[in-house]
């Protein structure tokens, strides 16, 4: 599916969250999907649209929260490993930003 969804950057309020219903349990590798984007501001300035990204990943030893740069986003990009039961597990992605947009695309868990 080529899909995604966007909303303001804000104040962190609003999120959205992914689950996958993983088969076994284990260490797994977390990776959001997000390009840079060659979007321009108001009067051409470059910037200003995505900045920044802050993911809350849910795993079996807590919380982790992941923030990283839209400056460095190419496709799939590597937020952590950590160790999940099987079942159903989350990440979810906040508002919260230094831009002016969020866009949530995609995640993926893969099994080390």
């Amino acid at each position: 599916v080529h899909s995604a969804h966007f909303i303001r950057g804000s104040d962190g309020s609003n999120k959205v969250a992914w689950e996958a219903d993983l088969p076994q349990g284990g260490q797994y590798s977390v990776f959001a999907y997000a390009e840079k984007l060659p979007m321009r501001g108001r009067g051409g300035s470059r910037g200003g649209f995505v900045k920044d990204f802050h993911y809350s990943i849910y795993h079996d030893d807590g919380v982790e929260e992941v923030e990283w740069s839209a400056d460095s986003a190419e496709g799939w990009n590597f937020l952590g490993s950590f160790y999940f039961s099987a079942g159903v597990n989350k990440v979810e992605l906040s508002n919260e930003s230094k831009g002016r947009l969020i866009i949530a695309d995609a995640i993926k868990w893969v099994k080390k």
